[in-house]
Formats: structure tokens, sequence, C-alpha cells
């Protein structure tokens, strides 16, 4: 994989040497916080995957919403829990599980709770979101294919 990103007049060049697509299929979702601009947060994903001794299987995956400075907090804030990031999560959800993905790993920083949070967060009526809905049980063994198997759904660790 090799392309590049743009914004602000700042070019952003993602390079991906010597991936191995392997049969299990992992992801993990970085939600940065609030005053996390894009640049920053694929360093501090980079340098947090750099340290870590993950598997080749570990998808990293950065979740990046448009947060804010200071003096945008409460803006930052209503954006962080809106329906658009929902939609967005969702989104991004459907389309790691349609390319194979059976376990997703979630980390997140300061505001970035509340988006998840909300994510997950029930309808009016009670029933579960959208992005619950997303997920099956939790296997009770080590072995989660079972369950992956009996609900075609995802699994969150």
């Amino acid at each position: 994989i090799d392309s590049t990103i743009s914004t602000a007049g700042h070019s952003i060049r993602l390079e991906v040497k010597n991936w191995t697509k392997i049969g299990t299929k992992d992801a993990l979702i970085f939600i940065p916080g609030f005053n996390s601009w894009l640049k920053h947060s694929l360093e501090t994903f980079g340098q947090m995957m750099a340290m870590t001794k993950l598997s080749q299987k570990v998808y990293p995956v950065l979740f990046a919403w448009p947060g804010g400075q200071v003096p945008t907090y409460l803006q930052a804030s209503l954006i962080s829990a809106s329906e658009n990031n929902q939609k967005y999560f969702l989104q991004m959800l459907r389309s790691l599980q349609a390319e194979g993905i059976t376990n997703i790993h979630i980390v997140t920083h300061s505001l970035g709770v509340q988006t998840l949070m909300n994510c997950f967060k029930d309808n009016s009526d009670g029933s579960p979101s959208q992005v619950s809905r997303c997920f099956g049980p939790a296997p009770t063994s080590g072995d989660h294919s079972s369950s992956i198997a009996q609900f075609g759904k995802l699994v969150c660790r």
C-alpha cells in the first residue's frame, strides 16, 4: 500500500511494506482525543504500534474525527457525540467486517471515549444501537470461531 494524503497544504505519506494477509484478521482501532489533529494522531498511533509486540495479523485503523482546540472544546464535544460520528464509526465497522475482520480491539483517549460510548449508546426506545448490533456475545473460551460462525458478528476485545 502506498498512498499520499494532502491536508491544509501538508502531505502525509503512508507506506506499508511487506504486509502479509493472514487467515484470522484483527483490527486495532485508535480513537484519538480532543486537540489531536490528523497528523498528530497518526504519529501517536504509529509510535504506539511501533512500541508493541502485536501480531502481524492486527490491522491498525485510525478513526479520526474533527477534534478541536481549547476555544472550540464545546463544539468538539458536541461533534464527538454526534449522530454523524456514530454513522461514520458504524460505516467503518461494516467495512472492516466486509474485509473479513473478525476481532476488534479499541483504544481511545480523552474525548475519543465520548465518541466510542455514544456509538454504543442504546436508542431512545431502549433497543441496542446499530453499532452494538454489529457485535456478538464475547467468547467464553480462547476459541472465538464458534461465536463468529454462530452469530456472524464481530467480537470486541
